[in-house]
């Protein structure tokens, strides 16, 4: 548990811990089969020859920093791949809403746009000059 304890006091300076959670869940998970192998072969509390057997154990060293490791590589990794994640759906869902906006422009005209309830309606230019056109009374204008 090493590396956790390296995480809680030295390197995570966050009040909510995350970097210490990150590396102690997965360095806990890969330190617990050789516990409870040492808890269950030892004859009392603190059977020093047990923990010595498990330490000494190149494997299980192995498991446990290599899962401690796996903790680092999660806290690294999932900020890239959950900012990604974000600017993706960001995307699709600005480009439904610039979609939908278009429609309620084409279904309603410009005015539809105005940011402000108590904002004048100013004439639609597309709409009167089609109608304009269509009634031929006024030429059109380049």
């Amino acid at each position: 548990m090493a590396p956790t304890l390296v995480a809680f006091f030295i390197l995570d300076r966050q009040p909510s811990k995350y970097t210490s959670r990150a590396v102690g869940y997965l360095n806990f998970s890969g330190c617990l089969p050789y516990a409870i192998e040492v808890w269950q072969t030892s004859v009392g509390v603190w059977d020093f020859e047990a923990l010595a057997t498990v330490l000494q154990d190149p494997f299980a060293l192995l498991v446990m920093y290599s899962m401690a490791a796996f903790g680092w590589l999660i806290l690294f990794a999932a900020p890239p791949v959950v900012s990604a994640y974000l600017t993706v759906t960001q995307d699709i869902q600005q480009k439904a809403l610039n979609a939908r906006q278009s429609e309620l422009v084409a279904q309603w005209g410009k005015n539809v746009r105005l940011g402000k309830m108590d904002a004048e309606l100013d004439d639609d230019d597309d709409v009167l000059e089609g109608e304009e056109q269509a009634s031929g009374d006024v030429a059109p204008s380049s």
